[in-house]
């Protein structure tokens, strides 16, 4: 299994982690919380922190949702935003999402209110069935492990 979700780490990011950030950014990937990652390494909570702050630096992220973002394979994600029924517009809003942007940002780039990229997250969290900006980069990231477990698999 981890060698399954190893793949979805855009190689850009994986070679710049030692083991131990490898193994939290896994960790991180499959949605564990700080608390729950100390448990199973053995680390305290302030470490994993510790961790994660060294792993966001890395790759230049402000923060986790950022992070994840950044450090995800970016086809299998494309491919899943693609076949998501999504508007054009919602779409866009995802992809800025998942490439770490804030809705701050997203209404600079796309010349509307920030009001506007709060209501399209919502719309997509609502169509998609989850629960705000991390659940959906979740969302994005286990439909992206099936995707890449199949092909493991040799299933089409």
């Amino acid at each position: 299994m981890r060698t399954q979700t190893r793949s979805l780490v855009d190689p850009q990011y994986d070679h710049l982690f030692t083991e131990r950030e490898r193994d939290i950014v896994h960790r991180l990937l499959a949605s564990e919380s700080t608390r729950t990652i100390a448990e199973k390494t053995g680390l305290t909570v302030s470490t994993v922190n510790t961790y994660v702050k060294r792993i966001r630096k890395k790759v230049g992220a402000r923060g986790r949702v950022e992070l994840l973002a950044r450090v995800v394979g970016s086809e299998n994600i494309r491919e899943m935003v693609r076949a998501a029924d999504l508007t054009e517009r919602e779409r866009d809003v995802v992809g800025s999402l998942l490439a770490g942007a804030t809705p701050a940002q997203i209404a600079d780039d796309c010349g509307l209110a920030v009001s506007s990229i709060q209501t399209y997250i919502k719309r997509i969290c609502r169509k998609l069935g989850v629960r705000g900006r991390m659940e959906l980069l979740a969302y994005f990231r286990s439909g992206a492990a099936a995707a890449a477990a199949a092909a493991a698999n040799g299933d089409s």
